[in-house]
């Protein structure tokens, strides 16, 4: 067949909504005039204008809007028409151009389109090349029945509102690319907005007005887009703190402040003139502030009372002896003296705030640590105010996924947690116990939405007091679940004091708060680097998942870790054989579970052949777990030969092991490394780009493997046929492979090359990478996309994470996943531990006393042998007791018959 200039490279634009002659205004004009909402029953606003340059929306294909009468006006689209009846004229908004692609649907059947001259008849065909018009975007042409059909064009849409969908014919791929404007909903104080590519438009959630200035309010002003900013007045009463240069001295109570007259009871400064009650002379004729002496001279100097009635109290007393100020200010910022006697001592002092002994030192940078209430970057940023702790950042208005361990609306409740799952069925609650009985367990055991203590059943603690009176007694007065010292009433009570005896905390291995900052051991900063609180991480991630260790060190242990996907008990046992649910969580499903469901009829095999000869009856007849054509068994029957050519080739698109044979096949087609031998023929087709492995390692004879695109005799992009490390069978692997269909090909080197053979298909991860090495060693990422990860890696050989701490010699322990003796060999692929070879991928043979399958079960105990001659059924209780004593038979299946069981001691026919 002749080509024609139809063979001209087109690229196809598809955009959303818009009209195949090109012409008048898209969807995206309306969703950029409507902030995003449905032209359809909407009014779409005036937009104030001076000029036309603030009307134009950044699109081309919408044409060009003006300010017009002092609003905006609609631009005209461009005109992409070509005159051609048959090609579907489209507006790139890439490229700001028109193009033309051939539509083949808008011609009659059997004819296809020509850019320039329209449909034509391409006459007959034999295969699908002969209909290639080598485009992409319009789908792949067809050849039936010998006449050309078209393709199925890509489906390039991705449904949200806020990306332009396109299919490029260059890199024959669909592309969504964002256009942030077109979430723009024109207001200024919610911040700016963009698309994302997973959700669609999304708010920033970025205040415009915050300057990250603790002393400052910011108020946004929608209708002028500025923002207004005042001091710093948390509780309103119009005297601003002191930390901001203002003089109110408690800037969280309103009752506070320098216009306020001293009360004489209340214990506070209530004028802010740092005296307190009957200190303030303005209670001086306050009947309650009449002193009674307790101590002459005055001994007691750190409780606040003028114990002798001398009207000094504490270190104003001489008889205390107490501090002489010998300057106004802490003039030396780091000899432990208080200069100016206000109690405060160097640093601590804000005199002394920026003496050089007293700035700030970061010790991580950036800031990584988000919770220790410190500013570890010395950025005046502390914890989630820092942007470099990356908080929480909403990605739904509401929780929308209820079992995947993230707080997608940023309410601080995940999950079942958040009421927005409440009708969700992971989040249906199922009672396991009636009335409640556990109650410190944080579950709602009998769905009565009562948890615990809440819910009446549990008959918990009741409150005598509205706060802990008591502070040494042991007893929760106030119910908060904090009693003594840990309930926050009792700060200041003498009991509870703390007297620190290190500053900073430098034991951090004793569970005492040494430099008193309400921080013990590894949760004090101070101990960040002291090797009794630096984690060494063993598993990466976590997979160890009941031993109370934080495995893979991210702060999260066993179930609490996203690693870990932890099941829920329903029942001690595998209660349903058949359902796919594990109930005892024992981490064996269904028949899986061989000792709560070996007596199951669901699960019980018996075997009619052996081997298996049925090889289309779609069942497992030998009782082996594999099926007609998948049982080697049926490798040979007719029913199972089906693929010498390309036209009888089998589909593997799903992924796994293929069997088969190619005795008494022919040698039909060759690769350009292999193929003197009988061939069997595969495809595969994909929808996007995948990576995909090929091999045939568990086979015996010299084989030999090639894949080619499109069809049989399209371009070979593989041939392997001795792989490296496993003899004479082959491997091939495909990082990046394009959408489309591929045919693979088993063949064999030479022409007595053929036999029963094994091919496995696998989908690999599809890596892009982000980094030319290996940047980051603990994150579970293969940055570099060399297929190896983290401590795998050889760039990561001498980061801190990957320095290996031999803890046994030569290795003993052989089943924990680690490296113990530091010779780069984990558990089994050490020699040292001496483990079991497989010989076998199943017990072949069950009475040899050989585990084959290294699965640690032997002979008749492995479920691989449940229909062999040498091992008997298991077997089926027709009782619960031995009911007759003398016929042979194990009615209830204890492995006693008879008189041998316990329950024939009574019938007559057992007694001597």
């Amino acid at each position: 067949m002749t080509r024609t200039s139809r063979q001209t490279a087109v690229v196809l634009l598809i955009l959303w909504g818009l009209a195949s002659s090109g012409c008048g205004r898209s969807d995206i004009e309306d969703k950029f005039r409507f902030g995003g909402r449905d032209a359809s029953t909407d009014v779409a606003p005036e937009i104030p204008c001076e000029t036309d340059g603030e009307c134009d929306d950044g699109l081309f294909c919408n044409g060009l809007e003006t300010c017009s009468g002092g609003v905006c006006a609609a631009g005209l689209a461009p005109d992409c028409s070509d005159g051609v009846d048959c090609t579907a004229d489209t507006c790139d908004e890439e490229t700001d151009s028109c193009y033309n692609l051939p539509d083949h649907e808008a011609c009659p059947p059997g004819e296809l389109c020509d850019p320039e001259t329209g449909c034509y008849d391409p006459g007959p065909c034999e295969v699908d090349a002969d209909c290639d018009d080598g485009l992409f975007c319009n789908g792949a042409e067809r050849c039936i029945t010998g006449s050309c059909s078209p393709g199925l064009p890509p489906a390039c849409e991705d449904v949200l509102d806020c990306t332009v969908d396109s299919c490029d014919e260059v890199a024959d791929v669909c592309r969504n690319v964002p256009h942030d404007e077109l979430c723009d909903d024109r207001l200024f104080c919610n911040g700016p907005e963009y698309c994302s590519t997973t959700t669609g438009c999304m708010h920033s959630f970025r205040d415009p007005c915050a300057d990250d200035n603790p002393c400052t309010t910011e108020i946004c002003d929608e209708v002028s887009d500025s923002c207004a900013i005042t001091l710093r007045d948390e509780d309103g009463d119009r005297h601003v703190d002191e930390r901001c240069g203002g003089d109110d001295c408690d800037d969280s109570d309103p009752t506070v402040h320098p216009d306020m007259s001293e009360q004489c009871r209340d214990l506070r400064d209530n004028d802010c003139d740092r005296l307190v009650d009957c200190d303030d002379p303005d209670c001086a004729g306050d009947i309650h502030c009449g002193c009674v002496p307790d101590e002459v001279p005055e001994a007691t100097c750190d409780d606040g009372r003028d114990n002798d009635c001398d009207t000094l109290v504490d270190c104003d007393d001489p008889d205390c002896g107490c501090c002489v100020p010998t300057s106004w200010y802490e003039s030396n910022c780091d000899n432990g003296i208080d200069e100016d006697c206000d109690y405060l001592l160097d640093c601590a002092d804000p005199d002394c705030a920026w003496d050089p002994a007293c700035i700030c030192i970061p010790d991580e940078w950036p800031e990584m640590t988000c919770d220790d209430g410190r500013d570890n970057d010395c950025d005046t940023l502390v914890d989630c105010d820092d942007p470099d702790c990356g908080c929480c950042v909403p990605t739904s208005w509401y929780e929308s996924n209820c079992t995947n361990g993230i707080d997608e609306d940023c309410d601080y409740m995940v999950d079942c947690d958040d009421p927005d799952c409440g009708g969700d069925p992971a989040c249906v609650c199922i009672p396991d116990e009636w009335p409640e009985s556990t109650c410190d367990d944080g579950r709602d055991n009998d769905c009565d939405d009562l948890v615990d203590c809440d819910d009446p059943d549990c008959g918990c603690c009741i409150p005598t007091s509205r706060w802990e009176t008591n502070c040494t007694n042991g007893i929760d007065e106030d119910c908060d679940d904090l009693f003594d010292c840990a309930d926050p009433d009792c700060a200041g009570d003498p009991a509870c004091l703390c007297i620190p005896d290190e500053w900073p905390e430098a034991t951090c291995d004793d569970g005492r708060d040494n430099d008193c900052d309400d921080r013990t051991d590894c949760a004090d900063p101070d101990c960040a680097w002291d090797p009794a609180c630096i984690c060494i991480p063993d598993e990466m991630p976590e997979v160890t998942c009941d031993d109370g260790r934080d495995n893979d060190c991210d702060d999260a242990i066993d179930c609490a870790d996203g690693d870990c996907t932890c099941c829920i008990p329903t029942a001690t046992t595998e209660t349903i054989c058949d359902n796919g649910v594990d109930e005892d969580c024992d981490g064996l499903t269904d028949c899986l579970d061989v000792l709560d469901c070996w007596s199951d009829p669901a699960c019980i095999c018996i075997p009619d052949e052996w081997p298996e000869s049925s090889c289309d009856d779609d069942t497992d007849n030998d009782c082996d777990d594999l099926v007609d054509c998948l049982d080697p068994d049926c490798s040979t029957s007719p029913d199972c030969m089906d693929n010498d050519t390309c036209g009888d080739a089998i589909d593997i698109s799903s992924g796994g092991l293929f069997y088969g044979t190619t005795a008494g096949y022919v040698n039909d087609y060759a690769g350009s490394c292999v193929g003197r031998g009988p061939d069997a023929v595969f495809f595969f087709t994909l929808t996007g780009v995948e990576c995909v492995e090929l091999n045939t390692f568990m086979t015996s004879w010299d084989t030999g493997l090639y894949v080619r695109e499109d069809s049989c005799y399209g371009a070979e992009i593989g041939c392997n046929d001795d792989e490296p490390g496993h003899g004479t069978q082959s491997f091939l692997r495909f990082d990046l492979l394009d959408p489309g269909t591929y045919f693979v090909f088993v063949d064999g080197w030479s022409t007595s090359s053929m036999g029963e053979y094994t091919l496995e298909m696998e989908y690999c991860p599809v890596c892009i990478p982000s980094s030319f090495y290996e940047s980051v060693c603990d994150n579970g990422i293969d940055e570099d996309c060399d297929d190896l990860t983290d401590c795998e890696d050889t760039d990561c050989d001498w980061d801190p994470a990957c320095i290996c701490i031999p803890d046994e010699w030569p290795e003993m322990t052989c089943d924990d996943g680690r490296d113990n003796d530091c010779d780069d060999l984990v558990d089994c692929d050490d020699p040292d531990c001496g483990c079991c070879v497989p010989t076998a991928r199943w017990e072949t043979v069950c009475d040899n006393g050989v585990d084959e399958d290294c699965d640690y079960l032997v002979d008749c105990d492995d479920p691989d042998c449940a229909g062999d001659p040498a091992c008997p059924p298991p077997c089926i209780p027709t009782s619960s007791y031995e009911s007759n004593c003398d016929n042979g038979v194990d009615e209830d299946c204890d492995d006693m018959i008879d008189c041998a069981d316990w329950d024939c001691w009574f019938d007559p026919i057992c007694w001597p």
